[in-house]
């Protein structure tokens, strides 16, 4: 119980009851027993305060204890986590390294020493890349003597301004030079100064720098040594630029002509014809032909143009002088055309064969006996107009004239113009190449069907007259012996009529 004293203090007692027993006819006695227990509660209020504050400190450094534990975990995993990525990406690095076809080295320029020099040393210049690593005057002893001092200045320029490139030779283990074209950064790590570079193999480029400097040179003698012209055009006809050719029938000098259009050079008609030439290359991105006809000096002359494109928007053009050409094709044509009128009336068959069963050009009198075009046969293939029979033995005979390259007479039995078969008698002889092989064959055959029958029919009365000529000699002894015969029998009679 609380209760409060007279001077006014709070105090708390302790109160116990306790009936004694009582004996008989007595009533019980009951014992009250005050306890002041102010100072005991007081002291077991402070105990149970300072007891909670005890477990919400141990709670609150539990906490704190679990949570640095925690943390210290998180750090520790991701200490692990960042070590393994550090292990993996050194590995992913050292693989990507291994797909750059290149050199890549690090050189100490305090100690003068490799620290690092990547595998392609060994596909580069046949070095493996350890004795590199443990020679450290290797490289440098494989580099030219007259690019040493280039390559040292060059790392001097990367130690002062943190990059430089050079290009330099170096003898591989099969004492061939390779040239270099070599990258260095500079790198400062714990006061230290390292050259990180990248050193690729450019002797392929050089070689063909090379090779293109000379094609340079040999481009513009052959230009100088062409009488055709060679023009860069733009899609309107605009002359962008003439080639240093011997181009005799442009009159005008390279300088003048460059920024002319073609209005100034071609007559209207082929102007048209060009600038569709030069359109078409351009959409088609092929190459077109196209004829042209200019007059120099009063004179006709006829051009053959090839026109490719160059740019998106140009093309070159290159176009020849023709003149004698057309002049020749000309004559050759009249002269065809003379020649045609001659095998078209001339009765023996005249055609040539490309392969073993492809023909050429053939006469009218060949066509005619089969009842067909020129255009039918010429240029077909035979198993296309003749029986298969027909081609197969022609397509025999034609073979071996092809693989022998000697002349063969045949005589065959082609279909004729009657619904017949005729007996034709063939010459082929080949036409041969400078190397000997068949360029074609040109045949010339006749009709000698009735030659061949009147000739078995000389031949069957040849036989019967040869015939009739033993049978004589057969009967001659016999002529004689009834001759003789006759004779004894007349002498006979004589002499019994006597």
């Amino acid at each position: 119980l609380v209760i409060t004293r007279k001077d006014g203090i709070r105090r708390t007692i302790q109160v116990m009851a306790d009936i004694a027993a009582s004996a008989e006819g007595l009533h019980s006695i009951a014992c009250l027993t005050i306890l002041d227990i102010t100072d005991t509660c007081d002291l077991m209020e402070t105990l149970r305060n300072d007891q909670h504050d005890l477990e919400r400190i141990i709670h609150e450094k539990t906490k704190a204890l679990t949570l640095a534990i925690s943390e210290t975990k998180k750090e520790l995993e991701l200490r692990k986590e960042a070590e393994i990525l550090a292990h993996n990406n050194e590995d992913d690095l050292h693989q990507f390294i291994k797909t750059i076809p290149a050199i890549v080295y690090k050189f100490d320029l305090h100690t003068k020493k490799s620290r690092y020099c990547s595998e392609k040393s060994i596909d580069i210049l046949g070095i493996q890349a350890s004795d590199i690593e443990k020679n450290d005057n290797l490289w440098f002893d494989q580099i030219h003597k007259d690019d040493i001092n280039s390559f040292n200045q060059s790392l001097l320029s990367a130690k002062k301004s943190g990059y430089s490139e050079i290009e330099y030779r170096v003898m591989d283990v099969n004492g061939k030079w390779k040239w270099i074209y070599d990258r260095h950064v500079l790198v400062k790590r714990n006061n230290k100064s390292i050259i990180q570079g990248i050193a690729s193999d450019i002797t392929d480029f050089k070689d063909a720098e090379r090779t293109v400097a000379r094609n340079e040179k040999q481009l513009r003698s052959l230009f100088e040594s062409m009488t055709d012209a060679v023009l860069i055009l733009d899609r309107s006809g605009l002359l962008l630029d003439v080639a240093p050719t011997k181009r005799e029938f442009l009159t005008r000098a390279r300088e003048e002509l460059v920024g002319t259009r073609l209005s100034d050079l071609f007559p209207s008609d082929d102007l048209t014809r060009t600038i569709v030439a030069i359109a078409d290359a351009l959409a088609s991105e092929r190459v077109v032909s196209i004829d042209f006809q200019l007059l120099i000096n009063g004179c006709p002359h006829w051009f053959s143009g090839t026109v490719a494109p160059f740019t998106k928007d140009s093309v070159i053009c290159v176009a020849r002088d023709i003149t004698d050409r057309k002049r020749t094709e000309a004559l050759i044509e009249k002269t065809a055309t003379d020649y045609r009128i001659l095998l078209d009336n001339i009765q023996t068959q005249i055609w040539y064969l490309s392969d073993e069963h492809t023909y050429g050009a053939v006469n009218q009198a060949h066509a005619a006996f089969g009842g067909a075009k020129v255009e039918d046969w010429a240029f077909k293939d035979m198993f296309s107009f003749l029986p298969k029979d027909v081609a197969g033995t022609c397509r025999e005979s034609n073979r071996k004239v092809f693989e022998t390259g000697k002349p063969i007479l045949t005589e065959e039995w082609v279909p004729h113009e009657s619904g017949t078969r005729r007996l034709l008698s063939s010459l082929k002889t080949p036409k041969l190449r400078p190397d000997g092989t068949v360029e074609y064959v040109v045949c010339s055959a006749d009709d000698v069907t009735e030659k061949r029958q009147a000739e078995k029919t000389l031949r069957t009365v040849e036989h019967v007259t040869d015939f009739r000529a033993r049978v004589a000699r057969i009967l001659e002894p016999l002529a004689a012996a009834q001759a003789r015969l006759d004779t004894g029998t007349e002498t006979g009679h004589r002499s019994c009529l006597a």
